[in-house]
């Protein structure tokens, strides 16, 4: 008996007409949408609405995830004991993993199999246990009239999933699983590589996460990609060698810090005033240059893996460390995590603003492309299990790398547009928008990837600022003092000491004025009788001035010299923070496995 028998995953997706008809791009939905209506062709039965919307997911997000209805097939047009479970895609593994009620999740039934299944993340600090099979995913076409079958994916039903929470050896387990996307060399292959045999869809999907914080719309096409969601010049990497589990060949080759529009928000005397400043530390990792070198990237840069499987911005030791002494933050050290300083003033300024963590990263024809992170991106929530009651976090985090490159998780992914073709292993990576899209586009652009597509159609880069403006404050005054946490407290201390100054010197100021007015009518008299004096006589005369100083009054006219001018006070610089201790790193154990097997064929190396 087979999984079919007992729970088949039934992937319930709305088909997108594309160029080859019912083989058209596939759009998914997503967790924050709200609703499905079944096949309008059921048999006579009416049509049933079912809950989509399973909300948000943290506890470091909040992110919207994949929303999968799972369900027996029946009969060809219809499903029921429909259940909605989330999903993570998966982009360099060929395996999805579903959650048993064990292991945190809904899956109640799932059939006993002789192969096991364990699966590390150092960069999660996760591991994750279960059950390997090969049934059933089933999807209806764009009229609901049918189903489309992958009689034999590669499932696992995961009984425990752990992740270390702190370094007090914490730990909880997640409630999203995978959606495995890649090659696979079993027998029957992959979902897509058996969706390709099944409808003719491409081997390839796009991605946006998009911000759900500011309800910013998801998009996920298999077989395609929205054209909206594409910002600005495409960089475009090719796949790594087997024994790297054919994981895309990106480098890193700066991390900046900046401000598309206004004034910077950064308190800093020297780079405060500038527009982009870099911050990249480098690898700091033997292991890391070697790699580097040999897949002929830039020397001094890191390879990164785009990964919507894992939360935060992985990066080499120093990098993170040197943003955050730019940034009202400060380092947990029992959680490690960086959290902000929400009642600081420049907490406000600098989230509210159209700042960014710029990444400039260099593709396989040594072309730069940035994708720049605004910071209304980067200021998450830790919630519980992780913390209670949720405390705003900066999501980079330093991982002292023992597989020789880093990943770029979820936070990355709000703002970068991912693309896969399988078919000549390819992977593109680009701006994306925020969560105003642009109501000149098109409501539909999606567009299929055909296996030779070696670019992808994008919009202009100009529509990266339209699509965030709403959220952003600009900065129309220049940060003043130096940045860096240690001195935050002594800034503090110092505006006291000077507010108490300064109200001395006021109350002194205003008895001082009421003196010299006084003095400033008898002045004025005595400066009368004098210039009418010097008239008369036609002589220069030493004349007073309420000023200080003395004029002289010659033929009639009167010319001051010799008074104080008065020059303006130079403002008191409020000392801000320095920058933190360096966090303790987090360590890696061994590597992580290659996804299961090379890909077909040799590698290419509005709301």
């Amino acid at each position: 008996m087979t999984f079919l028998n007992h729970m088949v995953p039934a992937l319930l997706l709305v088909l997108i007409q594309g160029a080859n008809g019912q083989g058209g791009p596939i759009k998914l939905y997503w967790t924050t949408d709200h609703e499905w209506q079944s096949p309008k062709y059921s048999y006579g039965a009416p049509p049933a609405i079912y809950p989509l919307e399973l909300g948000t997911f943290g506890p470091d997000g909040p992110w919207q995830g994949l929303s999968v209805p799972l369900g027996h097939r029946d009969v060809d047009t219809y499903l029921d004991s429909i259940d909605t479970f989330p999903f993570w895609p998966s982009p360099w593994s060929s395996v999805s993993e579903i959650l048993t009620v064990p292991g945190g999740g809904k899956l109640s039934q799932w059939p006993d199999a002789p192969l096991d299944y364990t699966r590390s993340d150092p960069f999660y600090n996760s591991t994750n246990t279960g059950t390997v099979t090969q049934d059933a995913m089933s999807f209806f076409d764009k009229d609901w009239d049918r189903f489309y079958h992958a009689d034999h994916v590669p499932v696992v039903a995961i009984s425990s999933w752990n992740v270390s929470r702190s370094v007090n050896g914490a730990f909880y387990a997640p409630r999203v699983g995978t959606l495995g996307l890649a090659h696979s060399t079993m027998e029957n292959g992959s979902l897509l590589q058996q969706l390709n045999g099944e409808t003719g869809l491409t081997n390839s999907f796009g991605l946006h996460i998009n911000t759900a914080r500011f309800n910013g719309p998801g998009s996920f096409i298999l077989g395609g990609y929205d054209q909206r969601r594409v910002l600005g010049k495409v960089g475009v990497f090719d796949l790594m060698d087997e024994d790297m589990g054919f994981l895309p060949r990106v480098f890193l080759s700066d991390v900046t810090l900046g401000v598309q529009v206004g004034l910077s928000p950064f308190n800093d005397t020297t780079m405060g005033l500038e527009r982009n400043f870099s911050i990249f530390q480098g690898t700091q990792n033997d292991q890391a240059d070697q790699l580097t070198q040999r897949h002929r990237g830039q020397a001094g840069s890191a390879m990164v893996v785009p990964d919507p499987t894992v939360p935060l911005i992985y990066l080499p030791p120093g990098t993170c460390e040197k943003a955050a002494s730019y940034l009202p933050v400060t380092w947990d050290s029992f959680f490690e995590y960086y959290v902000w300083d929400v009642s600081s003033p420049r907490y406000a300024r600098i989230v509210n603003s159209p700042a960014y963590m710029g990444f400039v990263l260099t593709d396989r024809q040594g072309n730069n492309v940035t994708i720049k992170m605004p910071f209304r991106v980067l200021d998450l929530s830790l919630s519980s299990p992780i913390d209670d009651p949720p405390v705003a976090y900066f999501p980079c985090k330093s991982v002292d790398s023992t597989t020789g490159y880093w990943k770029l998780g979820r936070a990355f992914l709000q703002a970068a547009f991912l693309g896969v073709n399988y078919n000549n292993n390819l992977t593109f990576l680009a701006q994306a928008p925020g969560p105003w899209l642009s109501n000149q586009w098109g409501v539909n652009e999606i567009h299929e990837i055909h296996p030779d597509d070696v670019n992808l159609l994008s919009h202009d880069i100009s529509e990266f600022e339209n699509s965030w403006s709403r959220d952003w404050t600009i900065t129309t005054e220049a940060a003043d003092g130096p940045s860096g946490n240690d001195k935050q407290k002594k800034a503090v201390i110092g505006g006291s000491i000077v507010g108490g100054v300064v109200g001395v010197f006021l109350i002194g100021f205003c008895l001082y004025v009421c003196s010299r007015l006084a003095h400033k009518e008898i002045a004025a008299a005595k400066l009368s009788l004098a210039e009418s004096e010097a008239r008369r006589l036609g002589r220069e005369v030493n004349v007073p001035v309420a000023s200080g100083g003395r004029r002289r009054a010659i033929g009639g006219e009167v010319v001051a010299h010799g008074a104080l001018g008065g020059r303006p006070k130079t403002p008191v610089a409020v000392l801000d923070d320095v920058p933190p201790p360096y966090g303790e790193a987090l360590k890696e154990g061994a590597s992580m496995p290659p996804p299961y097997g090379p890909p077909a064929g040799e590698s290419s190396g509005s709301r």
